[in-house]
């Protein structure tokens, strides 16, 4: 109703939520989620529940797969997917355009844009989401990396790795540890057992059952010769045995 009294939305509906910035509000009607606008005229056909993820997108869910509709009702992504998340890929924030979503079907992921074009066919079992520009992916088993152009730039023949800093990666081939760059050049040769993360400027790293450090630029200065070391610390140490 409005100030005076008067009836704007007939008392016909389940539930009403507020309404948004695009005027729509989520209501319930007839067990169902519809979209409404302020004369509550029904916008949408009815789904197990809509979520409004910014404007002019709602997630939408019907068992068992979910999809994407605009402000309007009208279908952007079809209800094919177990899942449907926003990705940012162009560093600009949740709010940024294009929109891209990361789709998830049969386990497997892809990317969809909000107007429902594939971009990345769903074929690959892991895209993660991008660390300095570099999106993980991951494909029979295989790991790569995709940047923010979706131009596949180090190609799907690594294991494991950890997360990209100052534009490179610890990543692991086969059996053994490495570091590269965003262009798969090597930084530090695939010879070692395992690389810890960075800490203080020194890359802790092992060989056989014996540890050392590299610099940051991934010059062995400290060769592996303890049976034990623990990090270094802010005063520029670490412990040895």
């Amino acid at each position: 109703i409005d100030a005076d009294g008067n009836i704007i939305i007939p008392l016909k509906f389940e539930d009403l939520g507020w309404f948004n910035e695009d005027d729509i509000s989520v209501a319930g009607y007839q067990g169902q989620k519809v979209l409404i606008n302020l004369q509550g005229h029904i916008l949408s056909k009815g789904y197990e529940s809509i979520h409004r993820l910014r404007e002019n997108l709602y997630k939408v869910y019907s068992e068992p797969f979910y999809g994407i509709i605009n402000a309007k009702g009208r279908i952007q992504i079809p209800l094919a997917y177990q899942n449907l998340d926003i990705i940012d890929l162009t560093g600009g924030g949740y709010n940024s355009t294009p929109v891209y979503f990361k789709a998830r079907k049969n386990n497997l992921y892809g990317l969809i844009e909000a107007n429902g074009k594939i971009l990345i066919p769903v074929e690959f079992e892991e895209i993660g989401y991008p660390q300095e520009g570099m999106v993980r992916m991951r494909k029979d088993g295989l790991i790569g990396f995709m940047n923010q152009k979706l131009e596949i730039v180090i190609p799907f023949e690594y294991s494991e790795s950890k997360n990209f800093k100052d534009g490179k990666v610890i990543i692991r081939r086969g059996k053994k540890w490495g570091v590269i760059d965003q262009t798969n050049a090597i930084q530090v040769p695939f010879q070692y057992d395992k690389i810890e993360s960075e800490v203080a400027g020194r890359l802790q790293v092992q060989l056989g059952d014996s540890f050392g450090f590299l610099s940051a630029a991934g010059v062995e200065v400290i060769p592996p010769q303890y049976e034990a070391v623990q990090g270094f610390y802010s005063t520029g140490l670490a412990w040895v045995k």
